[in-house]
């Protein structure tokens, strides 16, 4: 039996561990999307390693983000500071590097 992503994605989503992201800007504009948030600090590979940069892990086909497109989590706004990497097989998931944004 094949793993599905996508299910256990969504479940990941109703469950409250994915973050609730609002496209601001670009071509997935007023779109609200749900993403795995890192912050600076946080704890990331089994408490291997911490993370230095914000970052947004989300599916593909939720939304179309590039350099410079605004995002908001938890209120607060964010910029795309380098176009997302594709992470994987690159048929699922893409990764954001994300920077406070100060107008």
């Amino acid at each position: 039996m094949a793993l599905d992503k996508d299910f256990i994605f969504d479940e990941l989503a109703e469950e409250g561990f994915l973050s609730e992201v609002f496209v601001k800007t670009g071509d997935s504009a007023n779109k609200t999307i749900y993403a795995k948030y890192t912050a600076p600090s946080e704890v990331v590979f089994d408490g291997v390693a911490q993370s230095t940069d914000h970052t947004l892990r989300y599916r593909i086909r939720d939304a179309v983000l590039r350099r410079d497109n605004q995002v908001e989590i938890d209120g607060k706004t964010y910029r795309v500071t380098r176009q997302p990497a594709v992470v994987g097989d690159g048929s699922t998931y893409c990764l954001a590097s994300l920077e406070t944004y100060k107008p």
